[in-house]
């Protein structure tokens, strides 16, 4: 079982119906169950309760009890699939149905799937028409009577003029809508149609994978003629017809600063596992480590900034996680100017976070970095005292206290401190330590380190990338409010031995030390909490990044290296000069 997922759904029966719409947008499961403190089931309550709850009495400030039904039907979790198929067709149930152990503590949920009609046509489909001057309130129980979970506004003629969902009204109460006001205000204006002449082939071209919708069907004229529930073979391979949630997990997810170094690595990742994936960036390195993934079902790019309230509101559209790496990344970068560092690595986030946490988007994973600890004598922990050098590191610590300030019952941040990245990338950089090394010794035939005793965390690209999924999939109480080291013991490493490495693996090469313009940073840091608690491993090792940038100028993936689209902060220094950052 995902005890994350079943997690999530439990509520003591005293909490508000406004905590439990919340929970009900942030999950999409459509249902709370009601346990004690032991986790043993007292009743449940379901989208349709709380709908049925809220016609009756706007009153979001009542308890869950007061609409809840505490006899719910309930099967053992040793039933077979089909004695709980038997139980469902029975019992007449269509949704879900608890599964308690011999304590009746909650330990599963058997779904079943309702078929509604493929096609829903003539006074059927009159049912779900409504006036964008109709309250919420009378659409709420035009939704509830006809058990579709929609409402479609049209005019006079019948003229389609937005929708509204179930989610819709949940999220616009929450949001302070009155329940008196019109629906147009909260109504979808723009949503998927399809036209007459479309077969359901072209009907599932228009909806994400692992989706499904209800497409209003228009004539020539835009009047509703259908309302078509249309499913993909993503969904059916997502669900099938009896299932549990053992295997349900958070499956849409916005990634801020997806084009970038790790984003990119990231966001294959994701839609490799069957992620939908929302990317946000202004691309102000190009697109290309995006464009192959251009007409993939599962991915949306959408080209815009993260300090723009606008473009984070397109952004979040359907999505239940955040990871947000968006930001000017590196000390050089971020030292160019302090103003715009501060505006996009800390004023941003803080803006993005805040957006979220009033959407109940709630899962919200935040890139920070082991810089954070700037010196350190010590090998230093999630809980050693901070000392940061830099603009850089200082916006990540007062991002990292801004985003345990917005926590509460539902917003749940999580912090991830990242070690110093290496390894080849989509969008390849060479102002990270090993790689621009590397990259000397292999064009130059020579490399400077200065210093030489200061002690780097190194981490992988790809392992980074790993650990923001393994966040990702844990049980929301394991991470919620948690600050995460990444990497691995194993991998600190003194930056004289960097180099040593690359004087092993390319022995033509000549390394110099240098005792000038030493960088201040110096930290050695434990990753214990992330492999105790996540059970996350690194699988790379720096040996392996180092013949990865080996093989990418062999192979000829990287001709110029030194081309200012590589280096964050060349890049950023002549923008600025031409004044091309806005």
């Amino acid at each position: 079982m995902n005890e994350g997922i079943i997690d999530s759904l439990l509520v003591n029966e005293d909490e508000t119906i406004e905590k439990g719409l919340g929970i009900l947008n942030e999950t999409g499961l459509g249902i709370l169950i009601l346990v004690d403190q032991d986790k043993k089931l007292k009743g449940i309550v379901s989208a349709g309760d709380l709908r049925r709850g809220l016609i009756k009495d706007n009153d979001i400030n009542k308890k869950l009890k007061s609409i809840a039904n505490f006899n719910p039907v309930t099967a053992h979790i040793n039933s077979s699939k089909q004695e709980l198929i038997e139980l469902t067709e029975k019992r007449d149930i269509v949704g879900k149905l608890i599964l308690v152990d011999d304590d009746n503590k909650v330990a599963d949920i058997f779904i079943k799937f309702s078929e509604l009609p493929v096609s829903i046509k003539g006074k059927e489909l009159e049912k779900v028409f409504v006036n964008k001057n109709d309250s919420l309130k009378s659409v709420m129980k035009k939704i509830d009577l006809s058990g579709l979970g929609i409402g479609l506004i049209v005019d006079d003629n019948e003229r389609l003029k937005g929708l509204v969902t179930d989610n819709d009204i949940r999220e616009g109460i929450l949001s302070g809508v009155s329940h008196e006001e019109p629906i147009g205000k909260i109504m979808n204006k723009n949503p998927v149609t399809g036209t007459e002449n479309m077969d359901n082939e072209e009907l599932i071209r228009l909806i994400p994978h692992n989706k499904f919708l209800k497409i209003p069907v228009l004539d020539k004229e835009a009047r509703v003629t259908a309302l078509k529930q249309v499913y993909n073979k993503g969904y059916y391979d997502y669900l099938s017809n009896y299932s549990t949630y053992k295997n349900k997990k958070i499956n849409s997810v916005l990634v801020t600063g997806g084009a970038g170094y790790l984003g990119s690595v990231l966001v294959r990742k994701l839609l490799k596992r069957g992620y939908w994936v929302v990317v946000l960036d202004r691309l102000l390195y190009g697109k290309e480590s995006l464009s192959e993934l251009e007409n993939h079902p599962n991915f949306r790019l959408v080209t815009g900034d993260v300090r723009h309230i606008e473009d984070i509101t397109k952004s979040i559209r359907d999505v239940n996680a955040v990871i947000h790496l968006a930001g000017i990344v590196g000390d050089p970068a971020c030292g160019l100017s302090p103003l715009k560092t501060i505006e996009q690595n800390y004023l941003a986030t803080l803006n993005l976070a805040q957006i979220c946490k009033y959407n109940q988007i709630n899962r919200f994973i935040f890139a920070s970095s082991c810089s954070v600890y700037g010196q350190g004598q010590d090998i230093l922990t999630e809980d050693s005292e901070l000392s940061p050098v830099s603009l850089y590191a200082r916006d990540k610590i007062n991002s990292e206290k801004g985003l345990f300030e917005l926590t509460d019952e539902n917003f749940s941040p999580t912090i991830m401190r990242m070690g110093t990245l290496y390894g080849f990338s989509h969008r390849p950089r060479f102002d990270l330590v090993l790689n621009i090394l590397t990259a000397l010794a292999i064009k130059k035939g020579e490399f400077s380190v200065f210093g030489g005793e200061q002690w780097r965390p190194l981490l992988h690209v790809k392992d980074a990338a790993d650990a923001y999924i393994k966040v990702l999939e844990a049980p929301i109480n394991k991470v919620k409010g948690e600050i995460f080291n990444v990497g691995s013991n194993e991998e600190n490493y003194k930056i004289i031995e960097i180099g040593e490495k690359i004087k092993e693996l390319i022995p033509s090469s000549k390394m110099n030390i240098s005792l000038k313009d030493v960088d201040k940073r110096d930290y050695r840091v434990n990753f214990d909490k992330i492999k105790k608690e996540l059970n996350f491993r690194t699988k790379l090792k720096a040996e392996q990044g180092i013949l990865e940038i080996i093989e990418a100028f062999n192979s000829g993936k990287i001709d110029d290296f030194t081309n200012a689209i590589y280096n964050n902060s060349k890049f950023l220094d002549s923008i600025l000069k031409n004044n091309e950052y806005h």
